[in-house]
Formats: structure tokens, C-alpha cells, sequence
């Protein structure tokens, strides 16, 4: 919504600077829309990143005029939301991160990495155990967290082309941190796990749990294998396929530019029938590829408009992981479309209730733990396994404390992998550096 010429005409005269400054601003967005594939002068950007605190200062000063009726007072603000929204909604599309979504994304990912620590709890033995039991870790690991992993994605997409993209040389640049950021961190903590089992199998109270194929009893070829492509730390496949989903970025951004149509069937495709590649998951590269569309297509991620039709999302996902895990819980096999369906409601579902818990990670108890979210993601296994096995030894029969178990296991890692990464931080920064590729 703009300001009309018939409400200018009854803005008091003490008021014309205030007009003026309005109108430049909005000059300002009008001109950098027919800029916004090209290379935004950084005069422009600083002014956007406060334009939004000025809108509010002319606003209300503007307020403050005793001339103003009830009625122009409440046009103004209604015009001051909508022209704050749309300064939002163009940082968006001139490639600026705002601080908000920053903010909102590295809370999203602790988050995540909260549900995946849970996902990697998992530890049912079909069937073989009470109901209860089967529905609370479907609930959880096999519906809720199932979120995590595409979200992930969508993310790591959208943040590779958000910003000033130039084209082809822009790429190297990329990919020359994303060797620092994930390329150095894999092979480091796909070593160190390799290192953490061969210690685990020379201990003898451990070694029975950990002898499902001897690390020295490996080939050389069977060594580099694990290493770099099927690494002990499973969770590492995340950042092994990451990488290569970077290396087709080339190929998203000319599909995704020269045609959209085109792009959306690729995406859809690769959804449903999920063809994989030997050892690699490529149904979850429509969830990076879509990522990638959003931040090509200026399509703005942090619109808060519609929070009714988001609070009628999250119902329906709740309605829909219960939904699963019941039937799960009663060995009843659902369609497959009904699990994505719940997966791409659950997506929409979380980001965009996701702010009525910010103000949760705003508090310093807990803000201060964001950072380690990485550390945690790389770090959590093979702890987590180390967890579980010795508790269920403990516990004599997988029947026995399985909720227990699987409660407390991810939540004791969960914790341990923060103190730990605190720890290294403080003592040994250097080293804390290179394991998270600078982060």
C-alpha cells in the first residue's frame, strides 16, 4: 500500500520534510526494483538496512501532529506497515540476509540438529516391544524429526544463492569456502571416527559392542573408502552429499533462470521417485533445488502475512504424525505419499510457526548454545552409539526401560556434545576452528 496524493494533501504543512523523505524512500525501492539483477551500489544497501527504524522515526513523528483526524492517523499506519513490509520484502530479493532471518535461521538449525540427534536415537526393534513404546519413538525419530534432513537442505540451497550472485564468477569463490566450511571438516571427522571405533574395538569391556567388522582387518582400498565416502560417523552423508549438490549448482541456477517450469517438474520429480546414485540420496536434492529456487526467484521466505493459514498447517501436521505413528503403533502400512505429504506440510508447518518460539532463543540461557550447532551435528556420533549399547546391555532385554533409553541417550549426547564443544572453544580455539571449517 502507498501513500495516495489525497492523504499528502492532508499531511500538515509542518510536515513537508517528513513528505519528502517518504517519497525518496520509496523513490528508493522503486528505482533498486529495476536494479535488482545487478550489482546493488553498497549507498543503496545501507540505506535499506535502515530504512525500516526511519520509516518508524517519520511515522511517528508524524503522529504526534494534533492536526492528524482518527481517520488519517490509522490510514498512515496501515501505509507505514505496508511500506515496511515491502522494504523487508525487497532486502529480500536484492539478496540481503536480513538480521532477523539470520537470527531465525541459525535458531531453525539448532533446532534441527535437536530433531536429528532424536532421529539417530532410534532404536525399535519392530514390533517387539509394547505399543506405548512403538508410538512415542515413531512419533518422534519417524514423523516429527523426519523434517530435519529436508530442511537442512532447503536452507543450504537458499543461502548458496542468496546475495550478489554475478554469474560464473561467483562460483569459484564458493566453492573455495565451502572446501574450507565442509570439504575439511568431513575428512577430519570422518578420520576421527574411523579412530574413535579402532580405540572402541581395542578396548575388551567395549570391544563386543563394536565388532561388527574389525577396523584392522580393513584393506588400504577399504580404509580410503570409509574414509571419504562411507564414513563411520554416518551422519557425515549429509555434508558428503551437500558437497556434491554444490558442485550442480551451475546446472539448478541455468534450469531454474531459463526455465521455471522446467525446474518445478525436475524438482517434482526427483521427490516422488527419488532415483539415488550408488551410495548417495538424490530425492533430497528437490529439497536443495528448491532452496536454490527460492533464493533465484527473490521469493521472500519471511513473510509473516498469512499466520492463520501457518497456525491451520501446524493442526494439520500434528493431525498427521499421529496419524502415522498410530498406525505404525498398530502395524498398519499407509500409502508413501501420505509420509512426503506429511514431510512437505511439516516443513511449511514448522518454518513459518518457527517465530512464536524466537523469542525463546532470544534469552541468553540459550542463545549462547546456538553456535555450537554444527559442532554438535558432527560430533553426536558415534557417542550416541556408544550411549545406546552399553544402556541396553544394562538394561537386559531391548523390552526393558525402552522409553527411558531412548529419552535420556539423545538428550545425554545432546548436552555432552555442547559442553564439549564449549570446552574446546575455550582451551584449544584453533583446533575448535579448523574442525567446524571457521565457523
Amino acid at each position: 500500500m502507498i501513500l495516495t496524493r489525497q492523504l499528502f494533501t492532508q499531511i500538515p504543512t509542518n510536515c513537508f520534510s517528513w513528505r519528502f523523505k517518504v517519497v525518496s524512500l520509496d523513490r528508493l525501492r522503486k528505482i533498486a526494483l529495476f536494479n535488482c539483477r545487478v550489482n546493488i551500489n553498497a549507498v543503496s544497501l545501507r540505506k535499506l538496512r535502515s530504512a525500516k527504524l526511519k520509516v518508524w522515526q517519520y511515522f511517528s513523528e508524524l503522529f504526534q501532529c494534533s492536526e492528524l483526524s482518527v481517520q488519517n492517523s490509522a490510514a498512515l499506519k496501515e501505509t507505514a506497515l505496508g511500506l515496511i513490509y515491502r522494504i523487508e520484502r525487497f532486502r529480500n530479493m536484492v539478496g540481503i540476509v536480513t538480521e532477523e532471518l539470520s537470527e531465525k535461521i541459525k535458531s531453525v538449525q539448532m533446532v534441527l540438529i535437536f530433531l536429528i540427534v532424536y532421529l539417530h536415537g532410534y532404536h525399535l526393534m519392530p514390533y517387539k516391544t509394547d505399543s506405548v513404546n512403538i508410538f512415542v519413538q515413531n512419533l518422534v525419530s519417524q514423523e516429527i524429526a523426519r523434517i530435519a534432513v529436508p530442511l537442512f537442505f532447503m536452507i543450504s540451497g537458499y543461502l548458496f544463492f542468496i546475495g550478489n550472485h554475478q554469474g560464473w564468477q561467483t562460483y569459484p569463490e564458493k566453492w573455495r569456502r565451502r572446501c574450507k566450511t565442509l570439504l575439511v571438516p568431513y575428512i577430519l571427522w570422518s578420520a576421527i571416527g574411523l579412530l574413535v571405533y579402532w580405540l572402541l574395538q581395542k578396548i575388551p569391556f567395549a570391544g563386543p559392542y563394536f565388532s561388527h567388522k574389525l577396523i584392522k582387518d580393513y584393506s588400504f582400498q577399504e580404509l580410503l573408502l570409509t574414509l571419504l565416502w562411507q564414513p563411520v560417523p554416518y551422519q557425515l552423508w549429509f555434508i558428503r552429499d551437500l558437497m556434491f549438490y554444490t558442485l550442480l549448482t551451475p546446472l539448478i541456477h541455468a534450469l531454474s533462470v531459463r526455465s521455471s517450469a522446467i525446474a518445478v517438474l525436475f524438482i517434482v520429480f526427483l521427490w516422488i521417485f527419488g532415483p539415488d546414485a550408488p551410495g548417495m540420496e538424490l530425492h533430497f536434492l528437490a529439497f536443495y533445488w528448491t532452496g536454490c529456487f527460492f533464493a533465484i526467484h527473490h521469493i521472500n521466505i519471511s513473510d509473516t502475512r498469512h499466520r492463520q493459514f501457518s497456525r491451520g498447517l501446524a493442526i494439520l501436521w500434528g493431525i498427521l504424525v499421529c496419524m502415522n505413528a498410530c498406525a505404525q503403533a498398530a502395524q498398519i502400512t499407509l500409502p508413501g505419499l501420505i509420509h512426503r505429504v506429511t514431510i512437505l506440510t511439516g516443513i511449511s508447518a514448522f518454518w513459518y510457526n518457527f517465530d512464536f518460539m524466537e523469542n525463546i532463543f532470544r534469552k541468553k540461557s540459550i542463545s549462547r548454545f546456538i553456535p555450537f550447532s554444527f559442532f554438535i551435528f558432527v560430533f553426536h556420533e558415534p557417542m550416541l552409539t556408544a550411549l545406546k549399547k552399553p544402556a541396553l546391555a544394562l538394561a537386559g532385554s531391548p523390552e526393558n526401560f525402552a522409553i527411558t533409553r531412548y529419552l535420556a541417550c539423545p538428550l545425554m549426547t545432546f548436552l555432552v556434545s555442547i559442553w564439549t564443544g564449549m570446552m574446546l572453544r575455550r582451551f584449544f580455539r584453533p583446533v575448535y576452528d579448523i574442525l567446524t571449517g571457521g565457523r
